[in-house]
This record gives C-alpha cells, sequence and structure tokens, in this order.
C-alpha cells in the first residue's frame, strides 16, 4: 500500500507557489502586525463621514485598502492551511487572521449606518464630487442597502 510523502518531503514544483502573496511566514507577519495597529484608525473617522466628500472618501479609501490588504493575509493563511492540515503554525495563522479580521470589522461597523444617515441631499453632492469618484460605485452600493441597515448600535453588535 502506498503512503503520501509528508509535506516537507514533496517536490517544491509540486506544490502551491505563495511567493506572489507573500516571500514568506516572516513578511506575513510583518503586514499581520501593520494591520493590527491600524485597527484603531477606523475611530478616527466615526462620526465624521458627513463632514464633507473629502472625509467620506479618506474613509472609504482606507477601508478598501484595509480590505486589500486583508484579502492577502487570509489568502495565505488558509492556503498554507490547506497545504497540510496537520500543520499547527499554518492553522495557528488562520485563527490569528479570523480574529485580526473579526475585531477590524467590528471597528469598521459604523461606517455603513454613518453614511446612510447623510442627508440625502448631501449625498447628491457628494457623488457628484471629483474626491467620490473613485468610490461612487461602493458608495451606490451602500446606499442600495438602505431600507435593510441597521442602526449603527445593532450593526456593530452584530459585528461582535
Amino acid at each position: 500500500m502506498k503512503r503520501l510523502p509528508a509535506r516537507s518531503q514533496v517536490k517544491a514544483a509540486d506544490t502551491w507557489d505563495l511567493t506572489s502573496l507573500f516571500p514568506d511566514t516572516a513578511t506575513w507577519e510583518q503586514l499581520y502586525d501593520q494591520l493590527e495597529g491600524q485597527i484603531a484608525n477606523f475611530e478616527s473617522y466615526r462620526g465624521r463621514l458627513a463632514q464633507d466628500a473629502a472625509t467620506l472618501a479618506e474613509c472609504l479609501r482606507f477601508d478598501l485598502d484595509y480590505d486589500r490588504a486583508c484579502d492577502r493575509l487570509g489568502t495565505y493563511a488558509f492556503l498554507r492551511s490547506a497545504e497540510d492540515q496537520a500543520d499547527s503554525d499554518s492553522q495557528r495563522m488562520v485563527g490569528r487572521f479570523q480574529n485580526l479580521s473579526a475585531r477590524a470589522g467590528q471597528a469598521a461597523s459604523f461606517i455603513r449606518p454613518e453614511i446612510l444617515r447623510i442627508p440625502a441631499s448631501k449625498i447628491k453632492k457628494f457623488l457628484a464630487s471629483v474626491e467620490i469618484e473613485p468610490y461612487k460605485l461602493v458608495l451606490e452600493r451602500i446606499l442600495r442597502y438602505k431600507p435593510f441597515t441597521l442602526s449603527d448600535k445593532e450593526e456593530r453588535l452584530l459585528a461582535m
């Protein structure tokens, strides 16, 4: 009866090349630490999204950039975990990523309800602004869900 070789015994040519995401685990850890430190930055936008189009655009840019970086982090962790389910280091990476993602989601949970509280006339001006142009589609999608979005407090509770 043939036995599958241990992951460490598989030729590199027969494995996934994850270097396009991160050259090594140490680089993954650096981004993880960076993103963990940035979670608190979400709070700097709370209560300010209706201020002007530039502030709203800045918040949307920060949130989207954070999401993209988290996508890389999570993809790497999950693919590493899928390589070898018995590898406790990659399992730990997945758990840490999931925890980070949940905390970031909780910190950002105010964004949608706060955008939806902006008066329609002001949103219309924001949508016509140059600053919002790159985020117009994102903003329009958020506005479509107005009838289905809970209050800030309720959204935060769900995010927890």
